[in-house]
């Protein structure tokens, strides 16, 4: 038997292959994204139907000595061979030489490994132009995947090359097992290598090579699997030599997986596991609040989907059934500050794009489409990396360059049902209030025209500024008669003045049962509640005394309960096991009122907190240093809050 080598065919009279080809140079600005995307894509569609269980992809990141990389002294003689042809390419040159450099030297040698489980594996024999072997090791453009889930996610096959770019010798090694329950089963090996047309002893070879047996055939003798690679169990395992970016690459990672598979996760299509940390539907949104920052919500970034998560727990849900693209969904949720865009995504639940519908209420929105003609027809719209849905992508046009009579259709459909759902958010029925920044001063506006209620919204929305204060509403019609707006409730509105705490850290006394005045910007405010008739400073019998927490950050929004009114939903990060005080009033800094509450829960433990007019006690953060809480008003109405976190 022979011994597995690297092997590059003959050139010929072919044309070169150069280093931006074999699409390597489309995956390159974002490694940690485009092995995250890659990688799972291709584990969702492998997924073993029969077994009824989530996939479950694994990521490990390991080291091996430059010695141990198989057929070391060869890929040093073929990377030499490529510096030679680079000469005309600084970038060339520049990559190859660092490859050399690093096998010839003592430093060891990061490998990722991304193995996947309940897959079916690399099924098909080495000529089986429909098996996952071929289509994954063996061909370019092509996309006939075994497996899945359905609606797979690949629509161009070139995949793979992403995980080429990720390597610092643009190698990978892959190992896997396939088979049982009555289908033929097996296991191979095989590496892939995409570097450049090279000239060996007189020969000039082509760039893509591979590792394996004569006639760049995989490896399927179990004996002759290497033992550090070989595999008993169905699935998969890529071995990444020399991963780029590898200092941070377990934080990148994360972030890229958590905002592009948080929905296949949370539907329990997929699990993750990094360096032994598991993400599952169990705890995908602990792992969403504890590694995004709540306040980072508010601004327009990608990689940030609370927002999105948020939307679809507890935003409105719209379902319609579309002529070309079958049943959609969509759910919205909107807030102050939310970044006014639409989280698409099809069966598989790996987000496709973030796209802008312009809205004057603030807003998050899901957009999903998972059924199998629509997904078949929105495949069409993405191109190579799937990160968009567009009329421009070539899989959408015919051989004359027109788009494609469905694609055109699927894209209006879409589109025309995201910008209803969107617009239905500035049409309330009689129990939904609109909550917009700066909307507070128009509380007593005694008509209920929409078109009034419209002419206001537009105005104040260049001239709002994002506050920290305010509370989001969800919901909204899709109804081809919209309703009338209900005008906001007339509040009763106090102007009270700061109690003398102007200076940081004078403190005052309140009677038992009042609270300390909503926070204002400035310094550290001390705050004594104790006994009546107290002097403002004196310490009093029972009392204690408590500060603006300067260490605190909250969010908070509406959620809307048919049966029981609204619920208001607060986050609040701030200093690990801390306890701290919360106040809510109606209102701004300068004019707000009381509003009796009726009932307020943690919500991790579902235990009831103790409250005293309109001051929460017993708000304690876990170890992430996170808290939530529920609170409901006893009229069940919404209101624009403001909140103050204090600590004892």
């Amino acid at each position: 038997m022979p011994t597995p080598r690297y092997e590059f065919a003959h050139q010929g009279s072919s044309r070169d292959d150069g280093f931006n080809d074999g699409g390597t140079i489309q995956f390159d600005q974002d490694i940690p994204k485009s092995v995250a995307r890659e990688s799972i894509q291709n584990i969702l569609d492998a997924r073993d139907k029969n077994l009824k269980k989530p996939a479950l992809a694994k990521f490990d990141l390991m080291y091996i000595k430059p010695q141990e990389v198989l057929e070391h002294k060869q890929l040093l003689q073929i990377l030499k061979a490529c510096i030679k042809s680079s000469r005309d390419h600084i970038q060339s040159s520049r990559y190859f030489l660092n490859a050399v450099q690093h096998l010839e030297s003592h430093r060891e040698i990061p490998v990722l490994r991304i193995s996947d489980f309940n897959t079916v594996g690399l099924t098909g024999s080495d000529d089986d132009p429909y098996g996952n072997y071929r289509n994954f090791l063996k061909s370019a453009g092509s996309t006939n995947k075994v497996g899945g889930i359905g609606g797979s996610l690949g629509s161009f096959g070139l995949g793979k090359a992403a995980l080429v770019a990720a390597s610092s010798f643009r190698t990978i090694f892959v190992s896997s097992h396939f088979g049982g329950n009555g289908r033929s089963s097996g296991s191979l090996f095989q590496g892939m290598s995409c570097l450049i047309s090279h000239e060996l002893n007189g020969v000039r070879y082509r760039g893509i090579g591979s590792f394996g047996l004569p006639g760049e055939r995989p490896i399927r003798q179990e004996s002759l699997i290497p033992s550090s690679f070989y595999r008993s169990q169905n699935g998969t395992d890529i071995y990444i030599l020399g991963l780029r970016g590898y200092k941070h690459w377990k934080e990148d990672m994360t972030g890229r997986i958590l905002d592009h598979f948080w929905l296949a996760i949370q539907k329990g299509d997929l699990e993750v596991e990094i360096e032994g940390t598991k993400i599952d539907s169990k705890n995908i949104e602990s792992n969403i609040l504890n590694f995004f920052d709540l306040e980072d919500v508010y601004r327009k970034d990608e990689q940030n989907p609370i927002p999105y998560f948020l939307a679809y727990k507890k935003g409105q849900l719209f379902e319609k059934t579309l002529p070309t693209i079958g049943k959609v969904r969509c759910r919205i949720l909107s807030a102050e500050g939310y970044p006014n865009q639409m989280y698409c995504v099809r069966s598989t639940g790996m987000k496709i794009e973030q796209r802008d519908f312009r809205s004057v209420v603030q807003y998050a929105g899901v957009f999903e489409c998972d059924n199998e003609k629509g997904n078949e027809i929105l495949k069409l719209l993405e191109p190579p990396n799937h990160d968009k849905w567009s009329l421009n992508n070539s899989n959408a046009k015919d051989p004359e360059g027109e788009p494609l009579p469905e694609a055109k259709k699927a894209y209006e459909e879409f589109y025309r049902f995201c910008r209803e759902c969107v617009s239905s958010l500035i049409h309330r029925n009689d129990r939904e209030a609109l909550s917009i920044g700066g909307l507070e001063r128009y509380l007593h506006l005694p008509s209920a025209a929409e078109e009034i209620m419209d002419s206001i919204l537009e105005a104040e929305l260049d001239k709002t500024k994002i506050s920290d204060h305010e509370t989001g509403s969800e919901g909204g019609f899709m109804d081809e008669q919209r309703p009338t707006v209900t005008p906001p409730r007339k509040l009763s509105v106090t102007n009270k003045k700061d109690s003398g705490d102007t200076d940081g850290g004078k403190a005052i006394t309140l009677k038992p049962g009042d609270n300390p005045p909503p926070p204002k910007k400035g310094g550290r405010k001390g705050t004594k509640i104790g006994s009546e008739g107290a002097e403002t400073g004196s310490e009093g019998e029972g009392e204690e005394k408590i500060w603006l927490a300067a260490d605190a950050k909250h969010r908070a929004f509406v959620v809307e309960d048919k049966d029981s009114g609204a619920q208001h939903v607060i986050y609040i990060r701030g200093t690990k096991n801390k306890e701290y005080f919360v106040r809510l009033m109606v209102g701004t800094d300068d004019n707000y009122a009381k509003i009796p509450i009726d009932s307020v829960v943690d919500m991790r433990s579902q235990k009831a907190l103790l409250f005293s007019d309109n001051l929460i006690r017993e708000v304690t953060t876990d170890a992430s240093g996170t808290a939530q809480i529920a609170v409901k008003f006893k009229d069940g109405q919404q209101y624009s809050l403001n909140v103050g976190i204090y600590e004892g």
